[in-house]
């Protein structure tokens, strides 16, 4: 059995041992809580950054959009070379280093995104603000060629509506169909029979409940040649009670 003074230095040179090792797990855990926080702050900013390469800014955009990027890589840049020549975690957070880049990564991610839903709405704007299947309906005679029209128009119209709507778009491919779907849409418009003449619309009006042989004029009848299926049209009596 050693003497006291070996057996003192022993368990001393123990404590030292598990004080570093102990030192050691915490400095490791608090490189992965730093990590942890560093990505969630840069995720949002990368991906905003990545939508905004679909657009072409100006230049007052662009400027505003690079200096913001530009003071999260400054930022960065530091507290990289701060772990690389440190010994002591810590020493990132001197001077709120670690602090200002996170909350400089979450300002930048408002810039960023910001411009780009700004130049995301210029493209909607750009487009044309097409009239709702409810409306043109509402407006239309209901023949076979108009129904077959309308039906089309509304399957297209609710994608064209949802991307108009939207803050900012999914994918870059929401940018070509925002403009597909207008295009599309103007078209099959255009097949829409809409400019009828007022005897015509009355007979129209009229149709629901039955309407009257008198409404059935020449102007009608030709109108309704030309522009609808006439097999669609009976005559019948009306019921009448003695």
């Amino acid at each position: 059995m050693g003497s006291l003074l070996t057996r003192s230095v022993a368990a001393q040179a123990q404590l030292d041992r598990t004080s570093q090792a102990n030192q050691v797990r915490n400095q490791m855990a608090t490189i992965q809580a730093r990590q942890g926080e560093w990505s969630v702050a840069k995720k949002p900013l990368l991906a905003a950054k990545a939508k905004l390469k679909w657009f072409q800014l100006d230049a007052e955009a662009a400027k505003t959009t690079a200096d913001a990027v530009n003071g999260v890589e400054h930022l960065s840049s530091k507290a990289r070379e701060v772990l690389l020549t440190s010994v002591d975690i810590a020493d990132v957070a001197q001077d709120g280093l670690w602090l200002r880049l996170v909350n400089q990564a979450k300002s930048a991610t408002e810039t960023v995104r910001e411009e780009m839903r700004r130049a995301w709405r210029a493209r909607i704007e750009a487009t044309a603000d097409l009239p709702a299947p409810d409306l043109i309906s509402n407006l239309m005679m209901p023949s076979p060629a108009n129904q077959a029209a309308l039906k089309a128009y509304r399957e297209r119209y609710q994608r064209y509506r949802t991307l108009r709507s939207s803050a900012e778009p999914s994918s870059e491919i929401d940018l070509k169909e925002l403009v597909d779907c207008e295009k599309e849409l103007t078209r099959r418009h255009s097949e829409f029979v809409l400019d009828m003449p007022p005897a015509v619309r009355r007979f129209q009006q009229e149709l629901p409940v039955g309407a009257p042989l008198a409404l059935l004029t020449p102007e009608v009848l030709a109108w309704l040649s030309s522009n609808d299926d006439l097999s669609r049209f009976v005559v019948r009596l009306k019921n009448t009670q003695i």
